[in-house]
């Protein structure tokens, strides 16, 4: 019996053949099972096989997938096979890169291309020695297609608590199953930041190990407590990301990818340095100028205003980034970062373009709709917190929420749900007919010369401290940075 993937990191022994066996070959045509959090306990304390950190990615288009895992240090090539069989007869193969992770183990990445729509594709992720189990997703039929919208998943590593990431990727988990259940269609996961808490490799397995990860494209974007650790940067392989920004994180940057008719933007809001964001989207714009609807996500929260703590930053953060909304025609912004769920009016700039208040759709908005959600592992408190002057829609609960949005070529549909009650609690509704590519794009205003200058010199000195961080605590290994790579987070 040939062995499969396995890591040293053995604090995470997550699922055996049980679980295996709900995922093995399924795709999304019928709902996936949710087996118990006993059952969960279970297997994650059995020494099981470990098909180790396998993450499925969209690609640039539907004709690619990206894949990124993990692999002993002596493991040899690494390559992925691909067929249209169950039992990878007449497979494809394709080469995998790998970086040497701070563990001194090997992350592999490697991009499956060629897909035709409306296909089932097996695959698995192989190496020299290792192999994993075989997994399967579906393309596209259509430029119709369902998205889970989430953020603030916030799987955790808790010392007083050995199962803690266990219990809280069964939350993760359970959240899936119960999206796929009511609508089995559903081809993407988006998540806007905080996927970790302490952005611990543990905690990323805890994610990965939810089964519907293997046939779901996962889309994530760097948070604030992802960027406390380093993981992130060897887990997730995204395709076009930023490789000429100047001054990006040192765990990744911006990427984009068009899914459907669907142009998605995202952007690393912890880097204040906008010259570089205002760049990348300007490439992924003209790239696809004709694509209709263009969904930007990243982590802070603009318009919610719950917490008042935060309103100075946010300030800061309206300022950096509403002007490139307006600029590009963005039509709907997903963020995270606050926990509460909120959907703000059609903005221009900081202002209210449309009020939205008892709306359940809009037609051709001439402005911006920014959307947050509630956190998974984390949700807030039923308390009832002031709201920002342009929010159109709230909801406070301690349930834990998920979004469906459905796009077509001329609307797009926010279903919003709570896992416990699996009540629709709100639906809201953007119709656009009037062509993307007949609208111009705007310029800038006058001070934001300023504002990119004083965010690439903000960007650089919190790099320094952030290497300073990762150093001391020991999470970069064997890596070696000079003063200028340390300053420009590379």
């Amino acid at each position: 019996m040939k062995k499969t993937m396995q890591i040293s990191a053995s604090v995470l022994l997550v699922l055996s053949l049980l679980l295996a066996s709900l995922i093995g070959t399924s795709v999304n045509a019928e709902p996936i099972p949710t087996v118990s959090l006993d059952e969960w306990y279970e297997q994650w304390d059995n020494d099981a096989d470990l098909d180790a950190g396998i993450v499925l990615a969209p690609g640039s288009d539907e004709t690619e997938r990206y894949l990124r895992w993990y692999a002993p240090a002596d493991s040899g090539e690494g390559y992925v096979l691909l067929s249209t069989d169950a039992d990878l007869l007449n497979f494809e193969r394709f080469e995998a890169t790998f970086t040497v992770t701070p563990e001194n183990d090997r992350s592999y990445a490697a991009v499956v291309t060629g897909l035709a729509a409306d296909t089932t594709y097996y695959y698995s992720c192989r190496t020299q020695t290792e192999q994993s189990k075989t997994y399967s997703f579906k393309t596209l039929a259509s430029s119709d297609f369902s998205a889970i919208y989430v953020n603030d998943i916030h799987v955790s590593e808790d010392e007083a608590d050995e199962l803690n990431i266990a219990k809280q990727s069964y939350t993760y988990s359970t959240m899936l199953d119960a999206a796929l259940s009511r609508n089995a269609d559903i081809s993407i996961a988006l998540s806007a930041g905080d996927q970790a808490s302490e952005g611990l490799r543990e905690e990323y397995l805890g994610l990965a190990s939810a089964p519907a990860m293997k046939s779901l494209s996962f889309a994530g974007t760097i948070g604030n407590h992802d960027k406390k650790g380093v993981a992130y940067k060897d887990f997730f392989n995204y395709p076009n990301e930023d490789t000429q920004a100047a001054v990006q994180s040192y765990i990744g940057g911006d990427y984009w990818f068009v899914k459907g008719n669907a142009l998605f933007l995202s952007m690393d809001s912890n880097n204040s340095s906008m010259q570089e964001h205002d760049r990348f989207i300007e490439e992924a714009v003209s790239a696809n100028p004709d694509v209709q609807w263009r969904v930007l996500m990243f982590h802070h929260e603009l318009f919610g205003g719950r917490i008042e703590s935060r309103e100075q930053e946010n300030e800061l953060l309206r300022i950096c980034w509403t002007p490139l909304m307006d600029k590009y025609n963005v039509d709907l912004v997903l963020s995270g970062h606050s926990h509460y769920y909120s959907i703000s009016n059609v903005m221009s700039g900081k202002t209210t373009q449309q009020s939205l208040v008892g709306q359940s759709s809009v037609s051709n908005p001439e402005g911006t709709i920014y959307m947050a959600s509630g956190s998974i592992n984390r949700p807030r408190s039923a308390e009832d917190p002031p709201l920002g002057e342009n929010v159109a829609f709230a909801y406070l609960t301690q349930e834990i929420i998920y979004n469906i949005i459905d796009f077509t070529d001329t609307t797009l549909t926010i279903n919003s749900y709570t896992v416990e009650s699996g009540e629709c609690f709100n639906t809201f509704t953007i119709e656009k007919t009037i062509p993307q590519s007949e609208r111009e794009i705007g310029k800038l205003p006058f001070y934001y010369s300023f504002v990119k200058l004083l965010g690439r010199i903000a960007m650089m000195g919190n790099n320094i401290g952030r290497y300073y961080d990762y150093r001391t605590a020991g999470l970069l290994g064997n890596r070696k940075f000079s003063l200028s790579e340390a300053l420009m987070g590379k």
